[in-house]
């Protein structure tokens, strides 16, 4: 689902959720680690973990443009792939999430010449 920031937001966030497989929202499993969350297009926002919530990514807009967060397929506490309970699967990635950051309300009039 696309989104929309401007460049002068604070606040914004992204945050993963755990499903079942009827896709009702369940806790992580056990032995999950934090997820790494970023973003393909650095130079218009970056993403990164929260310090507090492993499971979500806080945004800072760099620029106006488009970019995608995303987040890394999910790891154990040993760093290794993070597997489904069959024990044999690992979890993938989630889609990316396509975000746009536009320019802020105008806060000024500018005159310019040339000539």
């Amino acid at each position: 689902m696309p989104a929309s920031i401007t460049v002068d937001t604070t606040n914004a966030t992204a945050t993963a959720a755990w499903e079942d497989d009827h896709g009702d929202v369940t806790t992580a499993p056990a032995n999950a680690a934090a997820l790494v969350f970023g973003s393909d297009a650095p130079t218009v926002a970056t993403v990164a973990t929260d310090a507090t919530n492993p499971a979500q990514g806080d945004i800072t807009p760099v620029a106006v443009g488009t970019f995608n967060v995303i987040v890394a397929a999910p790891l154990d506490t040993a760093g290794a792939p993070l597997l489904e309970a069959d024990g044999v699967t690992a979890f993938a990635a989630p889609a990316p999430v396509n975000v746009t950051v536009t320019a802020g309300p105008a806060s000024q009039l500018v005159l310019s010449v040339t000539a």
